[in-house]
Formats: structure tokens, sequence, C-alpha cells
């Protein structure tokens, strides 16, 4: 007997064009080699994401960031990060895109784009099972969108694709 909860047909369904959000983000010249390789096993865990035996934990990270601002260099203050990111952790999985802003307190994300969902595997969810704000396309469509984000100062891009 599993200790995970078997997602349904329409959830696995949903989940699907993550695929294309790893390839946008291997795709990017920010990407290493190892990362290019590491995202094929990803699509690959993506989809089998319905058999709990093929659960590795896993991330894809598109990062902007302007490290003056975050560190308090530059006194204009801004937006210091922009990212959109998946992470898989065996019982859940957190798709977020989001813009941190200096004057913004911890955990609020301003007027700006804001996208999360979430989705638990374990037997007994502590909340929810899953939670989408909106279409994950929208999210991907985002991301693919990245370089409208980049400024003079928020411009040090960095990707991170990564297996346990």
């Amino acid at each position: 007997m599993s200790e995970f909860w078997i997602i349904d047909n329409d959830t696995y369904n949903k989940l699907q064009p993550l695929k294309t959000f790893v390839d946008f983000v291997a795709g990017l010249k920010y990407s290493t080699p190892d990362e290019k390789q590491k995202a094929i096993e990803i699509r690959n865990l993506i989809d089998n994401i319905d058999k709990p035996e093929t659960f590795k934990s896993w991330n894809v990270c598109l990062d902007i960031f302007d490290t003056s601002i975050q560190n308090g260099n530059n006194k204009e203050g801004g937006v210091y990060w922009r990212k959109w990111s998946v992470y898989f952790e065996l019982e859940f999985l957190e798709i977020e895109a989001m813009t941190k802003h200096i004057e913004d307190p911890i955990n609020h994300y301003g007027n700006d784009y804001y996208y999360g969902a979430f989705i638990s595997f374990g037997k007994e969810p502590y909340n929810s099972r899953l939670y989408f704000k909106e279409d994950l396309k929208m999210f991907i469509e985002d991301a693919k969108c990245y370089e409208k984000y980049i400024t003079a100062s928020l411009n040090e891009v960095e990707v991170d694709i990564d297996i346990d």
C-alpha cells in the first residue's frame, strides 16, 4: 500500500504543461550541460508523476536578481528579485512566480504578478490537497517573457535545475 496519494487523470493532465517550462528553462543560454541533462530526467519524472515509486525531489528555477538593491547598496530601492520556480519534494509540489520589492514586507508580493499552485501527495494532506491560482499555462507564458523584466539593474539571470 502506497504512502502517497495517487493523482487522478485531471490533475495528471493539469501538470503535464510543466514539461514545457522545464524545456524552456533548460533551453536558456544560462543552463549548464549538466542542468540540461537533469531536465531530461525531470521531464520523465513529470511523465510518471502518477507513479509514487518514481518520486524524487527536484526543482527547476529561473531567477532575475539585483543584488545591489537586495543587499541595500542601492539606496533608491526597487525590485530586487523576479522568480519562477517549481519544487517537488516527495509529498509536495509547489509552483510559484513572484516579484520582490525592497519596500514589501516579508511574505507580501506587492501589486506585481504572483502565481501560486501546490499539490500535496501525502496520504493525509496538511490542508488542501491541491490549489491552482490560475491555469498553469499563464505561469509558463509569463516565464517565457522573462526578458521583459530585465532592467539596467535587475539583470543577473540564474537558472537552477537539480535532482536529489
